[in-house]
């Protein structure tokens, strides 16, 4: 009797020794949120400025250089000042001015329309531009002048066109590009504030 005593008190002992060391349950943890990642090309304040190339003015990041002469017509807006416009280029913003008879030459431009939307689509259409990493043509709000927008996409980058109509036959295009991860970034702190901005001087 005192033997199967003493068994059962060893017994209950080790079962609880074994579960005074036992490693407790971890509570159930919300995952955190990812943080978000900001491109090495960071944007300051923004400041108005003049572009005298093209007889204009607008908003342009404070950390950035000023816009670089592309041709007669063209100016770029990029952090380190560089005009490179080709599909391994940082961020940019690309401006050109003119009148139609120079869209013609330059980019195919059908003469005689007026309307942005219609003048956009006819561009692209073109430019022989048609896959379906190409979004429709829409007019765009916030402009100075009335304006349409396009979106496309391709091999990692987002770019957008926005054509303004600025009256006495003069008109403003306006491309931005960088890679599709940080498009929302630049489209938010310098794309469109600049390209709002923009007002024949």
């Amino acid at each position: 009797m005192r033997f199967r005593m003493l068994v059962m008190l060893i017994a209950a002992l080790f079962v609880a020794a074994c579960n005074a060391y036992q490693p407790r349950p971890t509570p159930v943890q919300s995952p955190t949120p990812r943080p978000t990642v900001v491109p090495s090309a960071t944007v300051g304040p923004l400041s108005n400025i003049e572009v005298e190339k093209l007889g204009l003015t607008m908003l342009a990041p404070s950390t950035w250089k000023a816009p670089s002469p592309l041709n007669d017509s063209s100016v770029v807006l990029s952090p380190d000042g560089s005009t490179d416009t080709s599909p391994t280029a940082g961020p940019f913003l690309l401006i050109m001015s003119g009148d139609s008879k120079f869209f013609h030459s330059k980019l195919s431009f059908p003469e005689g329309l007026t309307d942005p939307v219609d003048q956009l689509s006819a561009l692209i259409k073109a430019m022989n531009i048609d896959a379906p990493e190409i979004g429709p043509v829409t007019p765009y709000e916030g402009a100075q002048y009335p304006a349409a927008i396009v979106h496309l996409f391709e091999r990692g980058l987002e770019r957008t066109i926005v054509l303004m109509n600025a009256g006495n036959d003069r008109w403003l295009y306006v491309g931005a590009q960088s890679l599709e991860t940080y498009f929302k970034y630049y489209e938010d702190a310098v794309f469109k504030p600049a390209t709002d901005s923009i007002r024949l001087k």
